[in-house]
């Protein structure tokens, strides 16, 4: 019986950017970056831009690289020479800025929280902090139906490494057979919750993800009450 249904943030339930859009988007954060930093820098915009590219991957036994230590590498600094706080919001206000909140959020939300526990299981750009996210949460009014919000920083590793859903698991006292993973990437929310003998349910909102195996896949999230209410107890 299903108990616990875990949500993943971004292209679940808040929109932000499409991998077309960061190609195009993440130049523009690099000359926001430049501009800002423009005065304390020593070398060429070339040698930074070089440096950001660089940067741009995630680990592949999906340890996190945190934002702050990102940036560090890329311009140099030691602890005493930036304003973390400030690059980092610098760097993120973009993503941000484009953050919609999708139709059939809220009301799915609504209707769910009568019945489950819920909770947030989501990674961040570059490991950013998340502060951001939270405050997203907070922004469209949604943090109320969420006992937990765990981000890939809280523990180091990024979804879909079994860690971050085993300490979802232990945050909300709940059993693999009892939890739903709902999410939009099939190998980090689907795959990744399997690994943990939690099923998983694929958001495709533009029905386009042809590498979905054989699991549940939905459209839209008002479908969810009633793909809960069919799914048979493991």
């Amino acid at each position: 019986m299903v108990k616990c249904i875990f949500f993943d943030l971004g292209d679940t339930l808040i929109q932000y950017y499409t991998r077309e859009q960061w190609k195009l988007m993440y130049p523009m954060i690099f000359d926001d970056m430049y501009h800002y930093l423009q005065s304390e820098l020593q070398k060429s915009r070339e040698y930074y831009w070089l440096r950001m590219q660089e940067e741009n991957y995630e680990n592949k036994d999906s340890t996190v690289r945190t934002l702050e230590s990102r940036l560090k590498n890329i311009y140099e600094f030691t602890d005493q020479d930036i304003d973390r706080t400030k690059i980092c919001d610098v760097f993120i206000k973009r993503i941000i800025g484009l953050s919609r909140i999708y139709n059939d959020t809220v009301p799915i939300l609504e209707t769910l929280a009568e019945k489950y526990k819920m909770a947030i299981i989501s990674n961040m750009p570059w490991g950013a902090p998340k502060r951001y996210f939270i405050g997203e949460l907070e922004k469209y009014s949604i943090q109320k139906y969420f006992k937990e919000q765990i981000f890939c920083t809280d523990i180091g590793y990024r979804k879909p490494h079994s860690k971050i859903f085993e300490y979802a698991l232990l945050k909300m006292n709940m059993k693999p057979e009892e939890s739903i993973m709902i999410g939009d990437r099939y190998e980090w929310d689907i795959l990744g919750a399997q690994r943990c003998n939690i099923r998983g349910i694929l958001i495709d909102r533009k029905n386009k993800n042809e590498k979905a195996g054989n699991c549940i896949r939905i459209v839209n999230l008002s479908e969810l009450p009633l793909v809960l209410s069919e799914m048979a107890p493991t």
